[in-house]
């Protein structure tokens, strides 16, 4: 075989192989459609106050939503009471910054006490193409101080509209769950309009000391065209443990220390009035250094609300 036929036959298998990979390489998915799906970044306070004792478009104070989503909620009214002897009390959550984690370094917390809730946030995302088939799918966790059934569940507008109670809205799977794991919900639709609505909803049944939901890493992508349904698959649980650098997760209910942290048997606790770390070491067995450690606190400064890994002994 001469030199030149050499060279030849070489650059054709080159190019048969690149051929080949290039088949074999599987389809990249669809782009996340969400502003800031994370979580992360600037919190902002949501407006506005709607009652008399303040000044027009005052912020809330308590309504603290991350960069790209709108927090929503019922307000109490005479269908649903603040305060009754006979029935359960709703109040507006209270929504803020968390570092309880599915990923990254923050996720939308809201929560009430003694009391209950309907409420959520949303985000509307533009240009989508009409006959687009949607998938969402969204991270939550909640957490009660004694065991209470939740309703839990995320939707789509595929209209583009901001009513959580609209009968356009497409709903998933509803999962209630409030052991304090990290569960996957998902939902499908077609969409409508060039712009469509994402939604996560949630309410306890009981008025506990304490309510709480978290949202984090949630995702919306074009699945293709086509009739669209609702649709989920079964949950999948995540199991808090503690970590050095915050909270971390574990799927198939494995408890999985952070790098540098030899704590083990993790129990997640919201802060209630009156406590202090010194209270909550000697109410579980932990010294405070250890729990300042596993939640990476500089100071002994906690808020109500709050929540804390308490490591095991």
């Amino acid at each position: 075989m001469s030199k030149a036929t050499t060279i030849l036959f070489t650059v054709a298998l080159m190019l048969a192989l690149v051929g080949a990979s290039a088949q074999a390489a599987p389809a990249e998915q669809s782009a996340n459609l969400l502003v800031n799906p994370g979580f992360e970044g600037l919190y902002s306070k949501q407006c506005c106050e709607n009652t008399n004792q303040f000044q027009a478009n005052t912020p809330i104070q308590q309504v603290q939503v991350a960069f790209g989503w709108t927090a929503w909620w019922i307000e109490p009214d005479a269908s649903h009471p603040n305060q009754c002897a006979t029935c359960t009390p709703y109040s507006r959550p209270e929504f803020r910054y968390s570092t309880l984690i599915h990923s990254g370094s923050s996720s939308q917390q809201y929560f009430t006490t003694y009391s209950i809730h309907e409420a959520g946030l949303y985000q509307r995302v533009s240009g989508v193409k009409p006959g687009q088939k949607l998938q969402l799918s969204v991270y939550l966790l909640a957490f009660s101080s004694k065991d209470n059934p939740w309703q839990i569940r995320v939707g789509i507008d595929p209209t583009g509209g901001t009513n959580p109670y609209s009968s356009g809205v497409v709903w998933g799977p509803s999962y209630g769950f409030s052991n304090g794991a990290w569960v996957l919900y998902t939902a499908e639709a077609v969409a409508q309009n060039s712009t469509v609505t994402v939604f996560t909803y949630s309410r306890p049944s009981w008025a506990y000391e304490s309510n709480s939901m978290y949202v984090d890493d949630a995702r919306l992508v074009v699945m293709g065209e086509g009739a669209g349904t609702v649709s989920g698959p079964a949950p999948t649980a995540y199991v808090l443990s503690s970590g050095n650098s915050g909270v971390v997760v574990s799927p198939s209910g494995t408890a999985m220390p952070a790098a540098g942290t030899t704590a083990t048997g993790a129990t997640p606790y919201i802060v209630q009035r009156g406590d202090n770390l010194y209270r909550i070491s000697l109410r579980f067995g932990a010294t405070v250094a250890a729990i300042k450690a596993a939640n990476g606190l500089t100071s002994d400064i906690i808020r109500i609300g709050q929540v804390l890994i308490i490591p095991g002994k």
